[in-house]
């Protein structure tokens, strides 16, 4: 081989792998350029007008009705007008003589009296006389004292039965042509064992010591024979009007009653707003049943009432056929008459222009002041 064809050969391989190398470059693509990102659309903002709103529907129309009045108790207690569980119109209430000096107080049973009456005694003091439409209720009363003629006349006006411990003569023979339902310790008119004697009021005399059990006091009639309900002709009403709206008869303010009875002794009536009640107050403390809580009462009525002292200088006579006094209810007052027709006959309490009174419903307290000769009495309200 000439020289010439020895460097012959590595130049043609050479440049076939030249060619090789130029051709496989050649055939991979450069990579495309990477294309820029589009921009982000803008949000299309679009102009909202407000909308009316929408027209409200008309409001229901709602009539007032009148408040449906309550409904009328089936029965009715007649001495306060207060709902009662049974018909109590045509049974005899008590009259309870109770003792009210100083030394013997607190009573005992009267806050589940209906009416207190507080009357002049002699010496100087009162005694009160407590009616009960149904006395089965208090366990006890007392302590129980003597009675005089006025009590009687009250205790007739309602066909009561007489709860006392003797009385004056002059009591004794009123009782005797009267007629009137006499349950009376010391002569023994009374059943079973209706009295004891509560020593540890003794401390000022056994006389402030006599009480009597409320239950063997309703027994007593039927174990007595005596007449259970009121006779025929007899007002069972008691002549008593009772209205809610009683207040509404009165024209001036009694938020305080002051009673002072010719003896000396006061009674004072305190109103209290939120029970629409007076609390009476004697002797610097408050009218309770046994130093509990004090007896409430819905009206007070004063009534004046021609007073005199006997011919024995002694005894007082109360004439109860009638004069005037006042009536305060729900913290007001207006001045009354009142009157009754005969021995047997009713209270009837009217305004001055001879209207019926109406008394609240609830429980009342009558003090029986004095007038005419025996006077003194006075009533003062604030």
């Amino acid at each position: 081989m000439k020289k010439t064809d020895r460097w012959a050969l590595p130049a043609l391989v050479g440049a076939i792998l030249l060619c090789a190398v130029t051709w496989l470059t050649a055939a991979k693509p450069a990579p495309a350029p990477e294309p820029e990102p589009e921009p982000e659309p803008k949000p299309v903002v679009r102009e909202v007008k407000p909308q009316p709103a929408p027209p409200k529907a008309p409001e229901p129309v709602v009539e007032e009705k009148e408040p449906e009045p309550e409904p009328e108790p089936k029965f009715t207690n007649p001495l306060t007008g207060e709902a009662a569980e049974t018909d109590m119109t045509g049974l005899r209430p008590y009259a309870v003589m109770i003792n009210n000096i100083s030394v013997a107080t607190p009573p005992r049973g009267v806050s589940n009296a209906d009416m207190v009456f507080e009357l002049m005694d002699e010496g100087g003091i009162t005694r009160t006389e407590v009616l009960f439409t149904d006395v089965a209720k208090a366990y006890d009363i007392g302590s129980i004292r003597s009675a005089r003629a006025y009590n009687i006349d009250v205790a007739l006006a309602f066909d009561a039965y007489l709860v006392h411990c003797g009385g004056s003569e002059e009591a004794k023979n009123y009782i005797y042509y009267s007629g009137v339902g006499d349950i009376d310790q010391v002569n023994g008119t009374y059943t079973g064992e209706t009295f004891y004697r509560d020593w540890s009021r003794g401390d000022y005399g056994s006389e402030h010591t006599l009480f009597a059990y409320g239950q063997m006091l309703a027994a007593c009639p039927d174990g007595m024979g005596l007449r259970r309900e009121h006779y025929e002709e007899f007002d069972r009403t008691y002549g008593l009007v009772f209205d809610k709206n009683a207040s509404a008869q009165c024209t001036s303010p009694a938020s305080a009653i002051h009673v002072g009875y010719s003896g000396g002794k006061t009674t004072d009536f305190t109103y209290d707003a939120s029970t629409k009640t007076y609390t009476a107050w004697q002797y610097g403390s408050e009218y309770t049943d046994n130093g509990a809580a004090a007896v409430p009462f819905k009206n007070v009525l004063v009534l004046y009432a021609d007073t005199w002292l006997q011919s024995d200088g002694l005894h007082l006579s109360i004439d109860l056929s009638g004069g005037t006094g006042y009536f305060a209810t729900e913290g007001k007052y207006v001045a009354i008459n009142w009157y009754r027709s005969g021995d047997y006959d009713n209270f009837h309490f009217t305004l001055e222009d001879g209207t019926p009174l109406k008394l609240n419903v609830g429980k009342t307290f009558v003090a029986v002041n004095q007038d005419g000769y025996y006077y003194g009495g006075y009533t003062e309200f604030e």
